[in-house]
């Protein structure tokens, strides 16, 4: 991937059995897994001095997948094997804050990823390692003279153009993982163990372990992948890009349905994609959010009515150091998918994203600052360099949009286009001076107090005094007690004029700040007869 290795590493040493500082310029493994809800060593503070004492990593110590991961390592002839719960410390925020935004680093320069596609836990083992830890056993068939061996795959679509893994890696534990999603795409190469035999991954192919399917010029042969969109994942590294637009919206929904065993990692899950996207685009993220894109990366979860068990807001915290040097928690934004649990219809919804904003977004740094955000404008976390070539500015690919829409002469009226600019003195001091405003995204638009009233089986409606205002969405989903009425803001955030629709943040407020609990479409003809206010609008 032509990425540089970080300046800084921790390594297990599988000769002596211990964890070392990562020589110069040596050769190393990774190992991808499920850690799942069991007890097993991590280094911490105050482990950090006993595991790296030779032997100190006994075999009766290391759970079963790290040791299997450490025979595969020598079997391979390299003597170094990254893993996360003994390479990083684990109580140790500082040491999270430094080492995981360079997951995209310590994984693609790998020389090989060791991935347990089979396993539920660390001590479940890599199957095939040890003796009868395989499920299936190929026995040989003899017909007419002729040996037989039966096949260890699931042929459902064989030769149909579907990219759906209907194999044993496709239903696996391990590919519903949060962290094993960005893992695995980072990785430039891959030895897979599932539970009936090992499968090889690159950039250019895929391969089993037990027949020859495999056929590099033909497109309608069985195939190999992890997931839906086998052949995207492949590529986002290489010339034959989809493009960033189409690539990002898959990636993220995809990711926004897997599961995490600590919802702080919501975020950190997905960093190392999006600083490789960052790599090959030139594009910046605020949040998880792409902000050459950005307005219409907020309608987000318009495109389908979810049911109740559906996403829900993350009411975890992000770790990120404060200009002071200090870790501090910061709660993830309402305004992104990346502040909610269950997948998003991130990719399904509206034509192809243009980049045309009818608004100007601006956020809060963590000195405090008012920033305007356009492309390569945005730090939402401050971390030391990966290493000091890294550091350097690096030029990026030309773009072929506009951030800012520069004609907006003709937007309907309910726009003020005279007032666009948010300084400090348009929001309030307790919120510039908070540790939370990193999270804040700030900006002028149309909105309107709409009463929501929900019928006695639940089902709501939206009103303004006597005046109906219907929405394309439904919204049964919703758990608003029957019989109740609530006053909500509706924050205009994107506008599609092909459509004649805008979209619009359905918002409970507090103490000057909008979160968004839901996102509705509203005719534009709808909207401007509406009593509606135009004002800067803070989102967390």
């Amino acid at each position: 991937m032509g990425m540089l290795r970080p300046s800084s590493l921790r390594l297990i040493d599988v000769i002596d059995r211990c964890v070392v500082e990562a020589p110069s310029k040596c050769k190393y493994v990774v190992l991808s897994y499920v850690w799942g809800q069991v007890a097993m060593c991590l280094l911490t503070r105050s482990t950090a001095a006993t595991y790296a004492q030779p032997g100190s990593l006994s075999r009766d110590l290391v759970p079963a997948t790290i040791e299997d991961a450490m025979t595969v390592t020598s079997a391979l002839g390299e003597r170094y094997l990254w893993v996360d719960s003994l390479c990083i410390e684990q109580d140790n925020e500082a040491d999270k804050v430094f080492f995981i935004p360079q997951m995209a680093a310590i994984y693609g320069c790998a020389e090989v990823t060791i991935i347990a596609a089979a396993t539920i836990d660390a001590h479940a083992g890599l199957p095939g390692i040890k003796p009868l830890t395989r499920r299936v056993q190929q026995n040989p068939v003899s017909l007419n003279g002729v040996i037989f061996m039966p096949s260890l795959e699931n042929f459902t679509g064989l030769f149909s153009n579907s990219t759906r893994d209907e194999s044993v890696r496709g239903t696996s534990n391990y590919n519903t993982r949060g962290w094993c999603f960005q893992e695995r795409l980072l990785s430039a190469r891959s030895l897979i163990f599932s539970e009936e035999q090992v499968y090889w991954e690159c950039q250019t192919a895929t391969w089993c372990e037990e027949a020859f399917w495999e056929s590099c010029s033909s497109l309608a042969l069985y195939r190999h992948y992890m997931t839906d969109y086998g052949p995207i994942y492949r590529l986002p590294w290489n010339s034959n890009s989809p493009g960033l637009e189409t690539l990002y919206r898959h990636l993220a929904e995809s990711y926004s349905g897997r599961v995490l065993s600590f919802q702080t990692d919501g975020l950190n899950a997905f960093q190392g994609i999006l600083h490789l996207l960052t790599e090959g685009f030139g594009e910046e993220f605020f949040w998880a959010l792409p902000t050459t894109y950005l307005e219409e990366a907020l309608k987000w979860g318009a495109g389908f009515s979810r049911t109740l068990s559906g996403p829900r807001r993350n009411l975890g915290t992000h770790t990120q150091i404060a200009a002071s040097g200090s870790v501090e928690q910061v709660p993830f934004p309402s305004w992104s998918w990346i502040g909610w649990i269950g997948k998003n219809d991130i990719s399904a919804y509206g034509s192809k994203w243009t980049g045309e904003h009818t608004l100007t977004f601006y956020c809060i740094n963590i000195h405090g600052r008012v920033k305007r955000i356009d492309k390569g404008a945005v730090q939402t976390q401050t971390h030391r360099p990966h290493s000091q070539e890294s550091a350097k500015p690096k030029p990026k690919k030309e773009r072929q949009v506009e951030t800012v829409r520069k004609d907006r002469s003709g937007l309907p009226s309910f726009y003020d286009t005279t007032r666009t600019v948010i300084t400090e003195e348009h929001i309030p001091s307790h919120i510039t001076s908070s540790p939370l405003a990193t999270a804040f995204l700030c900006f002028w638009t149309s909105t309107a107090l709409i009463t929501a009233q929900s019928d006695r089986d639940g089902r709501i409606r939206f009103s303004q005094g006597s005046k109906s205002v219907s929405v394309k969405q439904d919204l049964s989903h919703i758990a608003f007690k029957p019989n109740t009425t609530q006053l909500k803001e509706f924050v205009l955030c994107c506008r599609l004029p092909s459509q004649q629709f805008i979209f619009c943040l359905v918002c409970s407020v507090d103490n000057g700040v909008a979160y968004r609990e839901h996102i509705v479409e509203v005719q534009e003809s709808l909207w401007e007869q509406l009593q509606t206010v135009w004002k800067p609008v803070i989102l967390g």
